[in-house]
């Protein structure tokens, strides 16, 4: 087995198409865009490279089949902030055998370390926290909202083993909109009364205006 860094055309689809084989036969398994991906590993797209820099690797065996990838990135402004200076680890796969997981991180590991960072979190993201962030260890029978980790049960065994500790623990919940409340129904009746409030729709030609004005509240 080996871990090569994902640089032809060939591995860097190999590192996308690794987790369609690992959950083919999981119901619950949402991936994400190939596109969302290949966006946050692009420096074109991602302002995070302006000051900051990222590597992609993928594991192989002896067949040369695909059994593992990772990434590990680092925002120098960011990491700077912490105690210690401290890198990313994120977007592990593999498949179920600590020796394959012990040689991807340990490649990240050295990667981060070749750049002083002292320290790593994971698995996150090169980006915002808002997506691919943290590893699930409870809520397996469901599938994961968008942008809310999905992952194999065992990566979390695999991660405390080779020396990652649980840092903070955060939820993420779902409300079913097939029986909206009786009072937000009643709020949002009075809101539309109001002078000056309107319900409108997104429409393609004013997209954008509405996507500013999405980013506005959500922010």
């Amino acid at each position: 087995m080996r871990v090569i860094p994902a640089q032809t055309a060939a591995q860097k689809q190999a590192f996308l198409d690794l987790p369609r084989k690992l959950y083919a036969d999981d119901p619950n398994w949402v991936g994400p865009l190939d596109m969302e991906l290949k966006a946050l590993f692009d420096p074109r797209k991602n302002p995070h490279f302006a000051e900051g820099e990222a590597q992609w690797w993928i594991a192989q065996s002896a067949a040369g089949e695909t059994v593992g990838r990772i990434a590990a990135f680092i925002y120098y402004p960011k990491a700077r902030r912490y105690a210690v200076p401290t890198g990313g680890i994120g977007f592990l796969e593999c498949v179920e055998d600590y020796s394959v997981a012990e040689a991807l991180l340990s490649t990240a590991q050295a990667w981060l370390a070749d750049r002083g960072m002292q320290a790593a979190d994971a698995c996150i993201n090169f980006g915002e926290n808002d997506r691919f962030w943290g590893v699930l260890i409870e809520g397996f029978d469901s599938p994961p909202s968008y942008g809310m980790p999905y992952n194999k049960p065992y990566y979390a065994d695999f991660l405390t083993r080779y020396g990652f500790e649980l840092y903070f623990r955060q939820e993420s919940r779902e409300l079913d909109l097939r029986q909206i409340p009786e009072r937000i129904i009643r709020i949002a009746q009075r809101a539309a009364q109001k002078e000056g409030v309107r319900f409108a729709y997104p429409e393609l030609k004013n997209l954008r205006r509405y996507a500013l004005d999405f980013m506005t509240i959500y922010n």
